[in-house]
């Protein structure tokens, strides 16, 4: 779940990055049952930043 996870967020649009509860939708429609706490949950334990800190750290790199 983490490696699909990780994939997801590094695939993502870069200008509009998917919000929790985005990545919980696309993860229900593929099969997995979780909840956008639960996502959250996983991208903290990752060491992945929300979405809003994504969308700021990748424009301040342009």
């Amino acid at each position: 779940l983490r490696d699909r996870l990780a994939r997801m967020v590094a695939s993502e649009d870069k200008v509009k990055p998917l919000s929790d509860e985005a990545l919980a939708r696309a993860l229900s429609q593929g099969g997995v049952d979780i909840g956008r706490r639960t996502v959250a949950k996983y991208r903290d334990v990752m060491g992945v930043p929300p979405a809003f800190r994504r969308k700021l750290r990748d424009a301040a790199a342009k």
